[in-house]
């Protein structure tokens, strides 16, 4: 994540899952699930793995996958832009503050990267740099989870969150330097990279605003 935002009040509750709404628990409390499973069909027991965390914040993912992970020899890296949140958590073996377009690591020097919710977070350019980055530096596993805007009604869905974000009703959230790239077009600059991937899941999350609401405290 390349800039360091306002989380709301309780952002850390909202990453950790514990979630009351349906649009935050299927953003949300279902992601470690998901990623412990990936993971696990793809490493074994008999090696040492280093596993690394873009846009960690303060470990709440980490902290879900590293506690069904007890019985592999991970070493854990968290990277994030925002240095008074990384320095909150302990459970990473070592932490970097760094911005997602520009990591720090030598090429194939980790075994799994995890990225959740970032990309959304940058210019198109900034996007297709961290994919860029991630698979330079990673030589087994990436995993992406993002948010972005429905294929079938892009424009419309862009103006909506636009205008959720634009902070003219609630100064709080206000953001600037985002764009909500489809499942397409990062698709597209996977293929434009020579990257192989595969589609784990892909799935419709019906009102967005609920998780600005609760993140943030706000009435509906």
């Amino acid at each position: 994540m390349k800039n360091v935002q306002s989380m709301g009040d309780t952002t850390s509750k909202v990453f950790s899952g514990e979630t009351k709404s349906d649009t935050t628990y299927k953003l949300y409390s279902e992601t470690a699930p998901l990623f412990i499973d990936e993971i696990r069909k793809r490493i074994d027991k008999n090696r040492k793995y280093v596993l690394v965390d873009i846009g960690y914040y303060r470990g709440e993912l980490m902290v879900e996958v590293m506690e069904k992970l007890k019985e592999y020899d991970i070493e854990t890296v968290a990277v994030d832009i925002d240095k008074k949140a990384l320095d909150e958590n302990k459970i990473a073996s070592k932490k970097i503050c760094a911005d997602a377009t520009k990591l720090p690591f030598d090429d194939n020097s980790i075994d799994i990267c995890m990225m959740r919710y970032v990309l959304q977070w940058n210019t198109p350019e900034e996007q297709r740099k961290i994919i860029s980055e991630v698979n330079r530096e990673t030589k087994h596993i990436v995993i992406i989870e993002h948010v972005g805007a429905d294929v079938n009604n892009t424009q419309y869905w862009r103006e909506r969150m636009d205008d959720l974000l634009d902070g003219t009703e609630i100064e709080r959230l206000r953001r600037t330097g985002y764009f909500f790239s489809t499942r397409d077009e990062i698709e597209n600059w996977m293929r434009e990279l020579g990257i192989h991937f595969v589609e784990i899941r892909d799935r419709l999350v019906l009102n967005a605003a609920n998780l600005y609401i609760e993140r943030y405290g706000l009435t509906e």
